[in-house]
């Protein structure tokens, strides 16, 4: 049978299975409990039981003080819960309440999205996951080698497997290096995360995420963080999804979208055509994406808006989107990371 595990002091809650650890639990339902190597050394997913009981399922060497002992503090990596628990441990609150962290990945794939989009599927080591938000980017590379900045398009909820969309873009180093020579089983350094483009953590509105190429690499993982959320809650919430492509055809990843559509009522899936890559067409294309937005919608001051595309065309999307009435912090704008 499963069990519930309640976190304080945010009152979080979700499910555990049966051979599930605490912390597996809760990375699962998306809550950003904190944690390190989670396998039992680095002492960072520590924390309180205040009701329940525990059982240890992976042998630690993490020592306790005798102080802590007394406070029933355990390492939620190396213990399973044996029915309803309490618990009280540290979560991050927002992007600053994230460690910078710097880890070498191994490449398990390089798959072509499209003719123009790659994705790359790391994999980190089973003692050093990254531990970001939905949302957040990493750079990629380093120690004299070549670097980039890219999203992680991944859901935090699944740590050990990144999986970064990279456009192909002549100059960028790293797009260069993953198009002409990266393969499986290469050894790639990651450093960060970095970023805000992150979901609120009191949100109580419907989400509303507009994306413009390979801008859709954050949300794919906002999504996915939003939809384990709302799994460990046991809800839905309301997510209109436009994504803008240019070169024609559908967006690398129209059959994902297009599934998640069909599997909740709530999700609706819009792709659109950019019909040039010029600047002036591009800016026109986007403007129209916006106004049609606006006619399908309606009210748009309800939403909490996720814009993530070519920063030259942010200032007319925050003009608009201020004027249908969004309020400053339910929109929330983030550049293309290209390299």
């Amino acid at each position: 049978m499963s069990a519930t595990v309640r976190i304080l002091p945010s009152g979080h809650e979700f499910d555990l299975e049966p051979h599930d650890t605490v912390l597996e639990g809760g990375l699962r339902a998306g809550y950003p409990v904190a944690y390190g190597c989670s396998n039992g050394n680095c002492g960072f997913c520590a924390a309180r039981l205040i009701d329940g009981e525990i059982e240890e399922t992976l042998h630690s060497d993490f020592v306790f003080s005798d102080a802590e002992k007394a406070e029933n503090s355990f390492l939620m990596c190396a213990n399973r819960a044996l029915g309803d628990i309490v618990v009280e441990a540290p979560e991050a609150l927002g992007a600053d309440d994230i460690p910078l962290q710097s880890l070498k990945a191994r490449v398990k794939a390089v798959e072509a999205l499209s003719d123009d989009v790659l994705n790359v599927h790391l994999r980190t080591p089973r003692t050093s996951r990254l531990r970001f938000l939905a949302g957040q980017y990493v750079r990629l590379g380093g120690a004299g080698g070549p670097t980039g900045e890219y999203t992680v398009a991944s859901c935090p909820c699944d740590d050990r497997n990144l999986h970064i969309h990279i456009g192909r873009r002549d100059g960028a180093a790293f797009s260069e290096h993953a198009f002409n020579g990266l393969k499986a089983n290469d050894t790639v350094p990651v450093e960060g995360p970095w970023g805000s483009f992150v979901l609120a953590e009191d949100r109580v509105r419907p989400l509303l995420f507009l994306a413009f190429g390979t801008g859709f690499a954050p949300v794919r993982s906002l999504v996915e963080h939003a939809m384990s959320l709302d799994e460990a809650k046991d809800e839905t919430t309301p997510m209109l999804v436009y994504w803008m492509t240019e070169g024609g055809g559908d967006p690398y990843l129209h059959n994902l979208c297009r599934s998640w559509q069909d599997a909740f009522e709530d999700i609706r899936y819009t792709p659109l055509a950019c019909p040039g890559g010029e600047d002036d067409g591009r800016r026109r294309a986007w403007l129209d994406l916006m106004q049609r937005v606006r006619e399908e919608v309606g009210d748009l001051a309800g939403f909490d808006v996720y814009l993530s595309a070519p920063e030259g065309l942010h200032g007319e999307s925050r003009e608009f989107f201020n004027d249908a009435g969004v309020a400053g912090n339910a929109l929330h704008l983030e550049p293309l990371r290209q390299g």
